[in-house]
């Protein structure tokens, strides 16, 4: 391989480049809140997403997946104007927002039945 001053500079253009187009890719300021649709996705977040596990026998796992098919069902049945579908983190993401919004009371309620 012969490294010359052109070929040296053509490799760092390359990687300017390259360095441009990732970092344009990220935002440049942080919005002021979080929008969210109405499904529990948030629509502008600096946070990303880190895939967890979670543990769940088949019937528990059905179950969660019945839910977001019922609902991308349900929403085709009805002529939804929104064309988003949701999937099992969306659902998960919905509940844990759903509980952070009860009560001491109404979560113990909850969680007791």
């Amino acid at each position: 391989m012969k490294l010359s001053r052109n070929s040296l500079k053509a490799s760092e253009e390359k990687l300017k480049s390259a360095e441009a187009f990732v970092n344009g890719a990220e935002p440049q300021s942080a919005p002021v809140e979080t929008e969210r649709r109405g499904r529990g996705k948030p629509r502008k977040s600096d946070e990303l997403t880190k895939p967890v596990s979670v543990s769940l026998t088949k019937t528990d796992l059905k179950t969660l997946d019945d839910q977001f098919k019922r609902y991308n069902m349900l929403a085709y049945k009805l002529q939804l104007e929104d064309d988003k579908s949701l999937n099992r983190s969306d659902i998960v993401r919905i509940m844990a927002n759903k509980l952070s919004a009860m009560s001491d009371d109404e979560f113990m309620a909850f969680i007791a039945n």
